[in-house]
Parts: structure tokens; sequence; C-alpha cells
């Protein structure tokens, strides 16, 4: 019959042998690796975005991918394409504000195709 032992010696650094890091970080990390802008930055834009554009824009432009910066954003028509354009600065200082600046330098507007039928 065994007996029960305690552990030789819990590791230094975390479970394993490695480190414990925070998903915050290790997320911060894959998308640093990848060449991704941060997460925490692209959660900022995408909670900000409303407050940033108003109501009215964000019924009608929503922001789809956060790459190096460009901000690529999914308008419902050539109309409201026009009209993000024209507010491009704003919204740029207004998000600045909101997660830091230039965490947005610019806006890559694309109009969503409308549904196939049939």
């Amino acid at each position: 019959m065994s007996r029960w032992r305690p552990p030789a010696e819990e590791p230094e650094e975390g479970y394993g042998h490695r480190p414990v890091h925070r998903l915050r970080e290790s997320l911060a990390e894959v998308a640093t690796d990848l060449h991704l802008d941060d997460p925490d930055v692209v959660s900022g834009v995408l909670s900000g975005w409303a407050a940033a554009v108003g109501s009215a824009v964000a019924g009608h432009a929503r922001p789809r991918a956060l790459r190096e910066a460009v901000l690529t954003v999914e308008v419902d028509s050539p109309e409201w394409a026009t009209q993000l354009r024209y507010l491009e600065e704003e919204v740029l200082r207004r998000l600045g504000r909101k997660v830091r600046p230039g965490a947005v330098r610019s806006l890559r507007v694309v109009v969503r195709r409308p549904p196939r039928e049939g």
C-alpha cells in the first residue's frame, strides 16, 4: 500500500513551470506577434463607436476591423459613406479621446453589399 507524500516542491513560476500571464497580456502578445492592433484598443474603439459618431450614424455605419490603425467601417449606402468621410477628422479626434490619440489614424469606408436574392 502506497502512502501519500506531498509534492517535492512547487514550481517557482506558475503551473507546469511556465509563467502565469493574464489573458489580456497573452492576447496582447499574440496580437503583437501577428502584427495586429492591441486588443484593448480594438475593444475601446468598438465600445466607443456610437459615442464617437452619434446614434444616427451608428445606425448605418459599423466598425468591422482595425488593422495598423486603419479602421474599416461598413456603411449601408454610398450616401452614408460620403457622410462618414465628411466626418472623418471629428470621428478620429473623438476616438482618440476615448481610446488614445493616434489609436485610429484613418477610416476605410466600404459600402455593404445588399443580400443576394434567390
